[in-house]
């Protein structure tokens, strides 16, 4: 399997979890309705309810966290960027992702499997009697996140590599990457 192939299977695989997981925004809204309603006009308080509303957010960010960073969603400085060649954006990106994102996700993902490890080995559950059991459930989608996102870090890296250094027909494949304002979903 070739560069770019195995960059845009990647890609494609962050972008369809990150698709489904906003589905779950849905789910926080019914959740978050029912407690506010049922709290305020039946005065029926709920610790499961609401550490439920704080389990699907962190579901929803850690899913879709790869794929905001696919989407070019994240925090940039565009003010700078929109005045650098695309080659200077390829360079740039490039060089964070080999040394700053890479190396980022790896140590996120080794601790926050240690982190897990320890909540799964200590039956750890939420302080309220009342609320949800699992703690380490929760937990386990910091690990998942870093999975994601190195997976669409990846997948940037060698878009840019192959945009640096690659063929003229694959350069040109991926010149909408380094636009001023890249349209969503390249």
């Amino acid at each position: 399997m070739g560069a770019l192939a195995l960059a845009d299977r990647l890609d494609r695989l962050v972008r369809w979890i990150g698709e489904r997981a906003a589905w779950l925004m849905v789910v926080l809204m019914a959740v978050t309705i029912f407690d506010v309603v049922t709290r305020r006009f039946f005065v029926l308080g709920s610790t499961l309810l609401q550490e439920l509303e704080w389990h699907v957010h962190t579901m929803n960010f850690c899913l879709a966290l790869g794929f905001a960073y696919l989407a070019d969603s994240h925090v940039r400085i565009d003010l700078v960027r929109e005045r650098l060649s695309p080659r200077t954006r390829a360079w740039i990106e490039t060089l964070g992702c080999l040394f700053f994102f890479v190396p980022f996700c790896v140590v996120i993902l080794v601790v926050s499997l240690y982190f897990v490890e320890i909540s799964w080995a200590q039956g750890e559950r939420s302080s309220s009697g009342l609320g949800l059991p699992f703690r380490w459930a929760i937990k386990a989608f910091i690990p998942i996140s870093m999975i994601l996102l190195l997976a669409a870090t990846v997948a940037i890296l060698l878009k840019n590599l192959l945009f640096l250094f690659g063929p003229a027909e694959v350069r040109e494949r991926l010149a909408d990457l380094h636009r001023a304002h890249p349209p969503v979903g390249t």
